[in-house]
């Protein structure tokens, strides 16, 4: 198997920096090295909170947002790169997602974004949508989606459960998904297993929960 785009692309972006490094000056290089603490900072300015210290950064990207910019735009360049072999294997490892109903829009943007939140690596998030995801599918298969009558999780398990959508086995595990992905929520953050558990967990279900959709629908409209 040749090399993989990504490697190739990570490789000669590294030898991009190294000529273009070779013909800065020592005081250049000096000045570049400090742009690149400024651009850091300035990233994570933007991820988290921050307090006085970043106000002479912004004021270094107001000043000058061309070069600051540029510094962002290579450090950002880099580190995708550098993460895409990662989220290649990331997505190899979920499993295929079987469609039995075409699901609504907020259900599949849900699903979709669950699955991309892992793929990137952003694994509390994934958590969070995996839950939000299964909690949809519920509403949608018992009628209550897009209603303005919030149940809590349990409250539609037991609903679920006296339709028939939920039975003995798939039951419990909708309740073992909601509880480990509220405690990702609430209590701490998660790894890349514990988030593919709940990505995969919830996913599956989802395909029993239309399954069983699709099964009461049909006994409804009769032979």
């Amino acid at each position: 198997m040749g090399e993989h785009l990504s490697e190739w692309l990570s490789v000669q972006s590294g030898l991009f920096d190294t000529r273009e490094g070779n013909t800065l000056s020592a005081d250049d290089r000096k000045a570049r090295f400090y742009l690149e603490r400024i651009a850091e900072e300035l990233i994570e300015g933007r991820e988290t909170f921050t307090d006085e210290r970043w106000d002479i950064l912004e004021q270094a990207l107001r000043n000058e947002p061309g070069i600051v910019e540029e510094e962002i735009d290579r450090l950002l360049t880099t580190r995708a790169l550098s993460g895409i072999r990662g989220m290649v294997d990331r997505l190899v490892d979920l499993s295929k997602l079987e469609r039995v109903k075409i699901p609504s829009n907020q259900t599949a943007n849900y699903v979709r974004e669950a699955a991309r939140s892992y793929m990137y690596g952003l694994y509390q998030a994934s958590a969070a949508m995996s839950r939000v995801a299964l909690e949809q599918a519920l509403k949608e298969v018992l009628g209550r989606q897009g209603i303005e009558d919030f149940k809590p999780f349990q409250v539609l398990r037991r609903e679920a459960e006296k339709k028939g959508i939920l039975d003995g086995v798939t039951g419990p595990a909708a309740c073992k998904i909601a509880k480990d992905a509220s405690k990702v929520i609430h209590q701490g953050p998660t790894d890349a297993k514990g988030a593919l558990a709940i990505l995969d967990g919830s996913r599956g279900l989802i395909v029993q929960i239309y399954k069983a959709g699709n099964s009461q629908a049909a006994r409804r409209k009769g032979p």
